[in-house]
């Protein structure tokens, strides 16, 4: 709203100016295309002189110039900004039009008299531009404060005055002190100029620093980040630096050399470095970043700590759930270990056994030793029977894994319940099962109890093969048979409802032979 205001204050001229977020700017804009082509094709201060006579035209005897205490009440009275047609508010609007003209490096320069009153002149500020290794300045507040007007702003000296010139005015004003920083006072405007040119000089200088470096990972393998940051110009579209380091501890001296392509600003390189089969200890990496004859250096600790010893038993499995005395069950235990030192390859010893709730031994119990990767998850497997006057109870599954003196034991997840046997009715001689869909493995398989074995069975399929099964009953009537025949690789898990003396269910089979359903038959 302040700019719009503005520029209806200006009670501008022939130039139609649209009402946008900076109308100023637009101005700098349609001057820069309006201006003659020697002034187009000029430096950026010949730009300036061109847009500031304009500016000071546009003004002429129209505009009050607020230069003491009582143009400033008469303009808070009117407009509610005590500030406006200041030397800053000129120099907020010339840096606008300049900008709209393609300036973007003016700045603003104060002369201060430094008196400690308050009086609305202690100081005094106009725009400014570097060129040609002096400064010149841009000053409508004191042409309307010489001459009563704007008028003539083109050829004013004001419009463009060198430094010295600018500072000898000043001096003549009572300004002692100037500076083109805040909080920064020079005694000459001759100090501001080498000043500003030192700091223009020192931030396009190359440089090359190193912001972090750090070091994560571990227990082997770790990774090295270096952060840096490339300033300034003539760094060329990609720069590239070598990279060179140095690992020190103890008994190690290793170096390394890397090319690392960037580009100019802040940038991050992260290399891998693997620790494996050094000592325990403390070790320092140094990096250093070169390139334009510059260089960067840092370095950073890295502590390689022995290795702890760990065994960690994961799970611990039975199958079936369900046992009868004599029969086998299938214990598996899942185990992670490491930290035994920098040989690759271990060797747990693996103890598995079942044993019933009370503590009483089952009489059987499988040790291996099998060597594997350490940190790789490893599984070792047994099958266990259950002695065959196991009494009916509860009973569950254990096991150890031990290895360099650590040792860990795990028990089942959930307790096996074995079962008494079941009624001697229940006990067949025989099993003829069928096959009640579409055909995909003989449509009988007839097998008969293996002598003195309670719940074992062989037979023949229709094509003459040899085939073994398994069956199992609960006191609930559920019937669980297993089936394999070795010739074809056909192998099946029969899962019914025993029904009088008829096995009604579900089957899933090895691959090729498919699943659905199946009556079986029980014979004494």
């Amino acid at each position: 709203m302040r700019a719009f205001l503005r520029l209806a204050l200006l009670l501008m001229i022939a130039l139609p100016i649209p009402v946008q977020a900076d109308p100023l700017f637009d101005l700098g804009v349609q001057l820069l295309s309006s201006a003659p082509q020697s002034v187009k094709d000029g430096p950026p201060v010949d730009r300036a002189r061109y847009a500031c006579g304009a500016y000071c035209d546009m003004l002429g005897n129209k505009v009050t110039n607020n230069s003491n205490l009582w143009t400033r009440l008469g303009y808070l009275f009117r407009t509610g900004d005590a500030t406006r047609w200041t030397c800053g508010d000129h120099s907020n609007n010339l840096e606008s039009i300049f900008r709209g003209m393609g300036i973007e490096d003016s700045f603003l320069v104060r002369a201060d008299s430094r008196s400690g009153l308050p009086t609305p002149n202690a100081d005094h500020g106009a725009l400014a531009l570097t060129s040609g290794g002096d400064i010149y300045l841009f000053d409508p507040w004191q042409l309307a404060l010489q001459t009563g007007s704007f008028v003539g702003g083109q050829n004013s000296p004001w419009n463009g005055m060198s430094s010295a010139e600018w500072e000898r005015r000043m001096r003549e004003q009572g300004f002692r002190w100037f500076s083109d920083e805040p909080d920064k006072n020079y005694p000459s405007m001759g100090d501001v100029v080498h000043s500003r040119t030192y700091r223009a000089q020192s931030r396009d200088r190359p440089k090359l620093r190193i912001t972090n470096l750090f070091v994560t990972g571990g227990p082997k393998n770790y990774e090295v980040t270096v952060q840096f940051a490339t300033e300034g110009k003539g760094w060329g579209p990609n720069p590239s630096l070598r990279l060179t380091g140095m690992l020190e501890g103890p008994g190690t001296n290793r170096s390394f050399e890397r090319t690392v392509d960037t580009q100019p600003g802040y940038q991050g390189y992260t290399l891998p470095l693997n620790m494996e089969g050094h000592q325990p200890g403390s070790y320092q990496v140094s990096i250093k970043l070169a390139a334009l004859q510059l260089e960067a250096s840092a370095s950073a600790p890295i502590t390689v700590a022995a290795p702890i010893p760990r065994i960690s038993v994961t799970r611990l499995t039975v199958d079936p759930a369900v046992l009868a005395p004599g029969q086998a069950a299938t214990l598996r235990v899942e185990y992670v270990a490491d930290g035994f030192g920098p040989d690759p390859v271990i060797t747990p010893k693996i103890r598995l056994w079942l044993e019933s709730s009370s503590g009483t031994d089952l009489g059987t119990e499988s040790v291996h030793e099998w060597p594997c990767h350490q940190g790789a998850s490893r599984y070792a497997t047994a099958k266990l029977v259950v002695g065959a006057d196991a009494r009916p109870g509860p009973i569950r599954a254990q096991g150890t894994v031990s290895l360099g003196g650590v040792t860990q034991t795990i028990e089942a997840a959930a307790h096996i319940q074995q079962v008494a046997p079941v009624a001697t009715s229940l006990i067949p001689g025989r099993i003829t099962v069928y096959h009640t869909e579409k055909l995909l493995w003989p449509s009988q398989l007839t097998l008969t109890r293996r002598e003195g074995e309670t719940g074992y069975y062989t037979g023949t399929s229709v094509q003459g093969y040899p085939i073994t099964g398994q069956a199992s009953f609960s006191p609930q009537g559920t019937v669980h048979i297993q089936i394999h025949c070795p010739t074809n690789g056909f192998s099946g898990d029969f899962n019914g409802q025993l029904q009088g003396n008829e096995v009604i269910g579900r089957y899933s089979a090895s691959s090729g032979f498919g699943g659905g359903y199946f009556k079986a038959v029980i014979s004494p």
